[in-house]
């Protein structure tokens, strides 16, 4: 869309504390959620709220399907997003030996109070073949640790070599700030490091302020190395030595292992996953996922919620909704109208209760919609009715088209069809479902408009009468499925 909207109350969104409440009570029970709602009713809202109110307590872990919609990449970043850091770390010597031995005891020490996994090699058995084992496990590596003194040595420089062949994020730890004290082939490691702008490195000069700057150090860092790590198994998918089923179960175990951590995956859209992007010119069957995905969630601990967006429907119509048969519906509806009186008088407190029923009588009472009138008006002073109708048209003009095809995404043509032939018929009044038949020219009128109602386009409200659930969609069908004659005629009367 081509307007910014006017943010709202991040944690306590207007008009959500019911869903909100019940929300938080169920993934304090272990619950998985689907959050299902018309577009722009504000799912991703609620979600975006229940991020900031659990990110204590939580590792809480977001993906938007709208931004991608890439099954193997979701994996991918679920994967990597809950996974501790595996963190290599080389130096010369070994613990509480040498001249780094005191350096290589806090470092482990460090990286596992920062829930981070660090990989010593003399933590493990004496390998047959020490190069080809530190190659591996440098390799697996989200990071490599180099800590560097005045000492030379041939397999220090080796693991060096080895990381950056393999493209491993680099940071270094340097004892001291003479480097004319050095050994040549520490001087060498040193001056590589400097050319290279990419490799971070910081001096120390007692164990004190090593620890400090290599805890500091880490957490800035931790984002950047996911994302490297990130786009290496986005590499490993590409060049087909990994499938996303591998990196799915990657994921599920990584979640299992984590027994101290509570995890809170929020997935927002997840309907859009049916549209994966191919790969290698192999598109993946997404009922093949969805039979992955509902067999692994149904494993999970009870400290791992999720919380699935979704607009469309999938989780109840067939063949999906056998899938989704443990989580819990949470529905989110369109505001009332004294709530969205109360969303629009509380961004725009000089606004009459008279001019709020005119808003809410062109715009309705989805937020979204909402939201786009308050994005466009809110350096306006003047909010007469023919002012309120100069903004509509104007959104309609820059937005409708966009607003159009988003809705109509996923219908076929004969739902299509009726659509646009009953959305225009509803901005001014409600109708009931005999009425809407005479729109109508098809034998299967009652099964598209079933189709219509559950994919939220329209529905019935408690005063029997059917309504559109975006008024700014059914006055974009005007705008650009009838005509522009009609659409100033109907918002003159």
């Amino acid at each position: 869309m081509s307007n910014v909207l006017l943010p709202l109350d991040k944690l306590n969104p207007p008009g959500r504390d019911k869903e909100l409440e019940e929300i938080s009570g169920l993934i304090k029970k272990g619950q998985d959620i689907i959050l299902i709602g018309p577009r722009r009713v504000g799912k991703t809202t609620i979600i975006n709220a229940i991020k900031r109110r659990f990110e204590k307590e939580y590792s809480v872990i977001n993906y938007d399907c709208m931004e991608s919609r890439n099954i193997p990449e979701l994996y991918t970043k679920l994967y990597v997003k809950s996974k501790p850091l595996e963190i290599f770390v080389s130096s010369i010597g070994k613990k509480k030996q040498n001249e780094l031995g005191k350096e290589r005891e806090l470092a482990e020490k460090v990286i596992k109070e920062l829930h981070h996994e660090p990989f010593l090699i003399e933590n493990i058995m004496r390998p047959d073949s020490p190069d080809n084992v530190e190659e591996k496990n440098i390799k697996n590596s989200d990071a490599f640790l180099l800590i560097l003194g005045k000492k030379e040595s041939n397999a220090v420089e080796k693991e060096y070599n080895f990381a950056l062949t393999h493209n491993i994020p680099l940071f270094c730890m340097i004892k001291g700030s003479d480097d004319k004290e050095r050994e040549e082939g520490v001087k060498r490691i040193i001056k590589d490091i400097k050319e290279k702008e990419k490799i971070v490195y910081k001096r120390y000069s007692d164990t004190k302020e090593f620890e400090e700057n290599l805890k500091e150090g880490i957490k800035e860092k931790d984002k950047e190395w996911r994302k490297e790590k990130i786009k290496r198994i986005r590499d490993e998918i590409r060049d087909e030595k990994w499938t996303w089923q591998d990196i799915g179960d990657k994921f599920w175990d990584i979640i299992k292992e984590q027994k101290d951590k509570n995890y809170l995956f929020l997935i927002d859209e997840f309907g859009e996953l049916r549209e994966d992007k191919m790969v290698k010119n192999k598109k993946i069957d997404f009922g093949n996922f969805m039979a992955h995905f509902s067999a692994k969630i149904k494993e999970k601990p009870n400290r791992v919620s999720f919380i699935l967006t979704g607009s469309e429907n999938i989780f109840t119509f067939p063949p999906y909704q056998k899938d989704f048969t443990n989580f819990k519906n949470v529905r989110v509806s369109l505001f009332d109208t004294n709530t969205a009186k109360k969303m629009l008088k509380n961004k725009m407190p000089n606004l009459t209760d008279e001019i709020a029923t005119n808003v809410i009588e062109k715009f309705g009472t989805l937020p979204y919609d909402l939201q786009l009138f308050l994005s466009e008006s809110k350096d306006a002073y003047d909010y007469s009715e023919e002012k309120v109708n100069s903004i509509l048209k104007k959104l309609v003009k820059d937005d409708g088209l966009k607003t159009r095809d988003v809705f109509f995404k996923y219908l076929d043509d004969e739902s299509k069809k009726l659509a646009e032939e009953i959305l225009p018929e509803l901005i001014k009044v409600g109708l009931k479902r005999e009425e809407l038949k005479v729109y109508s020219k098809s034998k299967n009128f009652d099964t598209f408009l079933d189709n219509l109602t559950n994919r939220f386009f329209i529905l019935e409200m408690n005063d029997f009468y059917y309504h559109p659930v975006s008024k700014f969609l059914a006055w974009a069908v005007v705008y650009y499925d009838k005509d522009i004659e009609r659409f100033n005629s109907l918002l003159k009367t």
